[in-house]
């Protein structure tokens, strides 16, 4: 009851089965593995980003971190021009 209280059993995590010393069998709830940082307007990878803390996920520019050098050209000429 507890673990469904606290959303520990979501279809959004990883379901492993682990067998237990006793021969029984049981389902462990972990996170999904982080993906590589995508651009957030055309999806490609991010370059110089590393999966690791969240100081070292971003860039320091604009947008860093989120978007890849060639969107934030078209945004920042996009505003510019408007």
């Amino acid at each position: 009851m507890l673990a469904v209280a606290y959303g520990l059993k979501s279809h959004s995590k990883r379901r492993r089965s682990v067998k237990t010393p006793g021969g029984h069998t049981k389902i462990h709830y972990s996170r999904f593995k982080q993906g590589v940082s995508k651009c957030g307007v055309c999806g490609i990878p991010l370059n110089g980003i590393v999966s690791g803390s969240k100081s070292e996920k971003s860039v320091e520019r604009p947008y860093g971190g989120y978007l890849c050098h060639n969107c934030l050209e078209s945004l920042i000429k996009l505003i510019v021009r408007t």
